[in-house]
């Protein structure tokens, strides 16, 4: 009587794969856990189901290299002008509300899904356009407050050399008298 024999005891039972019929799970699911007035008479007439068309799947309506590189496109240039448009508002400097590199990174994979779906396909013209404008944009919008910078400069160096000059001609004044 080993556990190989085919002539297993009636006390244990033999093993059932899930595969086998559920008739058990099937009688003690159908007993009633408690006490339940409800009858068929309790819910009236059902409607009849209205059959409506399955819904058609989403179609892409542009290529995900194509729409890849214009959610690219569209994050950099969001990236650009909100911050640039914020700084001029708010006269502060631009890259304090530039995205941090996860943010861009989401900005364009979210504009990129809406090309897939919406087709809203950018011509490469314009694609060049916003490309170059996004970089050349920020720099000039940099080199407006450098040029601000340096003007204030030139400003304060003169105000200085001519505080500077009157200090000498009031030194002197005292050294004459």
């Amino acid at each position: 009587m080993g556990l190989l024999d085919d002539n297993a005891p009636e006390t244990v039972k033999t093993y059932q794969f899930a595969s086998a019929p559920i008739d058990d799970f099937i009688r003690d699911l159908n007993v009633s856990k408690q006490e339940q007035n409800i009858s068929d008479d309790d819910l009236g007439e059902l409607d009849e189901p209205i059959d409506q068309p399955d819904a058609p799947l989403e179609k892409l309506k542009m290529r995900p290299s194509v729409a890849n590189a214009t959610g690219k496109a569209l994050m950099l240039t969001v990236d650009t002008v909100l911050p640039i448009g914020l700084a001029l508002l708010i006269k502060d400097d631009a890259e304090n509300y530039k995205a941090t590199e996860a943010e861009r990174e989401d900005l364009a994979e979210v504009f990129g899904e809406y090309a897939k779906l919406s087709g809203g396909e950018i011509p490469p013209w314009l694609m060049l356009l916003i490309t170059v404008l996004s970089i050349y944009g920020i720099k000039a919008y940099n080199g407006v407050q450098n040029k601000k910078l340096n003007d204030r400069n030139a400003e304060l160096e003169k105000q200085l050399a001519e505080l500077r000059e009157k200090y000498e001609k009031t030194e002197t004044v005292e050294e004459t008298t």
